[in-house]
């Protein structure tokens, strides 16, 4: 970018009264630089576009180029206590427990007792659910005589958004001082004994997207630099599930959950390769909110519900509508152990 272009820019930016441009070392930057600084400016007065100016840097540069400005870590910071300022400006309860539903699984957290809803648009800087059957809604209703944070929706990386926008939400959770999470997912079965519609409590997780919300510059306050994964799943709630899954009556399973970044799904190659490493479940979600909420300090359940059973050497094409349709109708037996869960979480 020549200095003429660069010195109008700049011009433009004192002109609309932003910060003057020439704060930042753009003079060391590529042409790529300066239009994510561009972006960034300009994120500060479009709400929409805040992580969109996050999400350009984080692709574009080096981390070492992020942690000498460290602009996107701030920015970051900021988008989320802002969004957690508004829900805490609109709330009279603030719960302590959260819950996180699947393709197909927001009716698990449906009730007549939600004392406020807002949809995800109408939060400052929260990503927007593009994905179908993920209504985009944030509920605060009581469960059990207890009330709970409920996302009907969630974010994928698949869907383009940067691991720190599929987290934000657990990162705003954190601000509202949130201490347990319950973590649902549709997922598709790699053990012949599993049933599509069987609930499958997550042991354990294999992350196999390549990603991590937790690289580039750590915020200390909202966690350690290098977080210990040795038992992320709480053994107390996953025991919890099979006491009531005797009293109701309801098939679980347990097993290691592997998450994949998608969209595609997954080969019968794939398959026998998952099988072989380990995992019981695959699915395209729930590891990097895990790896936030364990940043977090939160208690973690993990719930898959098994849509299909993966045959390799037999391999059965599945689509999306078969899979919320399975999703949908395995929601009472979740949503039943969701509801004794919470009213067994000590708080």
């Amino acid at each position: 970018m020549s200095t003429l272009c660069r010195i109008q820019f700049v011009l433009i930016f004192m002109i609309i009264d932003l910060k003057p441009l020439f704060l930042h070392p753009f003079c060391i930057l590529d042409g790529y630089a300066f239009f994510v600084l561009l972006s960034l400016h300009f994120s500060r007065v479009a709400k929409n576009v805040r992580l969109f100016g996050l999400s350009i840097l984080s692709a574009r540069f080096p981390d070492n180029l992020l942690h000498n400005l460290r602009i996107p870590m701030a920015l970051y910071k900021q988008n989320v206590k802002q969004a957690a300022d508004f829900l805490k400006e609109n709330l009279s309860v603030i719960p302590k427990t959260a819950i996180m539903t699947g393709t197909g699984l927001g009716e698990s957290v449906a009730s007549s007792n939600v004392f406020a809803e807002f949809y995800y648009k109408d939060i400052p800087n929260f990503p927007i659910s593009t994905v179908e059957s993920h209504k985009g809604k944030l509920l605060f209703t009581n469960i059990s005589g207890k009330p709970v944070l409920a996302m009907q929706g969630r974010f994928h990386l698949y869907e383009g958004y940067s691991p720190q926008e599929v987290t934000f939400p657990i990162r705003v959770m954190q601000e509202l001082r949130i201490k347990n999470i319950i973590i649902t997912n549709a997922a598709g079965g790699l053990k012949p004994e599993f049933a599509s519609g069987d609930i499958m409590v997550i042991n354990d997780h294999i992350n196999l997207t390549g990603e991590n919300p937790l690289v580039g510059p750590n915020i200390d306050e909202w966690g350690p630099r290098f977080p210990d994964m040795s038992r992320v799943y709480d053994r107390q709630l996953a025991d919890l599930c099979t006491v009531v899954s005797g009293i109701k009556k309801i098939s679980l399973q347990n097993g290691i959950y592997a998450g994949l970044k998608g969209p595609s799904l997954e080969t019968p190659a794939e398959i026998k390769y998952l099988k072989k490493i380990g995992a019981d479940a695959v699915g395209f979600s729930t590891i990097q909110e895990v790896i936030a909420s364990v940043h977090a300090g939160f208690r973690i359940l993990g719930l898959s519900t098994i849509t299909n059973v993966h045959t390799p050497d037999n391999p059965v094409p599945a689509t999306l509508e078969e899979i919320v349709d399975v999703a949908g109708k395995a929601v009472p037996k979740l949503a039943s152990i969701i509801s004794h869960i919470v009213g067994h979480i000590h708080e």
